[in-house]
């Protein structure tokens, strides 16, 4: 039942067999894919961000203790979990009812889940040492970040259904960068440990995921490219060896 559900659902996403080759030039030259792998990134800046850093933070700013900050590290994902859930529903009831296209979903839904944890990172930073406001608004920013689920962690179906897994593979490789640089750029920022140098590493997070979801609200899209549509490109190869050499010449 449920096979038989999926099959409905995203039959029409289904990837085609003997598919030609991966268009790499026009993928690799499509503004939509390019803004969906920066808005990627900056997700991922602001994600790997919090993953690494919020529990020093609450170490060495909050003073939580050991288990106070596992705790409290987990409510967010918690909070995460249910709006992820949520807001898929609703992009779904949006679509599907035509109250708003599938490109406008995807835009709105990726700007709220990467400016908003941006944001309400920043406020935590400004609130002192005031646990239970900086829990909150640590809370309220991760929680934000579900709305990235059915925005840009689905982009690339939308964008190619033959080719979706190539371009997330092309885009979690360049994002796995910010894996790398985030540990690290927090760890030169803050050698006091100090409220004011944690609020520098939220300030280039915050400026990150803002930046990269502006570049996906005017570059991005929720439409079929033209590069992944298999009956154009045999309808081409058909031309080609249908078209006698005179012509071509």
């Amino acid at each position: 039942m449920e096979r038989d559900y999926l099959k409905q659902s995203i039959g029409s996403l289904e990837r085609k067999k003997d598919l030609p080759s991966t268009p790499w030039i026009s993928i690799l030259t499509s503004w939509p894919v390019w803004a969906l792998i920066i808005v990627e990134a900056g997700n991922d800046w602001g994600g790997f961000t919090i993953i690494s850093d919020l529990p020093k933070y609450m170490s060495d700013v909050l003073h939580f203790s050991i288990m106070e900050n596992g705790l409290l590290s987990s409510i967010p994902y918690i909070a995460q979990w249910i709006t992820s859930i949520l807001s898929s529903i609703l992009a779904d009831r949006l679509i599907s009812k035509r109250l708003m296209s599938v490109t406008a979903v995807r835009k709105i839904y990726a700007i709220i889940g990467t400016v908003g944890p941006g944001l309400g990172v920043m406020c935590a930073s400004f609130v002192g040492c005031n646990k239970t406001i900086a829990t909150l608004c640590f809370t309220l920013g991760v929680a934000l970040m579900g709305f990235c689920y059915p925005s840009i962690h689905i982009n690339s179906l939308d964008l190619s259904p033959n080719y979706a897994p190539t371009i997330m593979a092309l885009a979690n490789g360049i994002c796995c960068l910010s894996g790398m640089a985030t540990p690290y750029v927090a760890g030169i920022l803050t050698p006091n440990r100090t409220v004011l140098e944690w609020r520098l590493v939220f300030w280039i997070m915050m400026v990150v995921m803002t930046i990269s979801s502006m570049i996906f609200g005017i570059f991005g899209s929720g439409e079929l490219q033209p590069w992944d549509d298999l009956k154009q490109h045999n309808l081409k190869e058909k031309t080609k060896k249908e078209l006698p050499i005179n012509k071509i010449l």
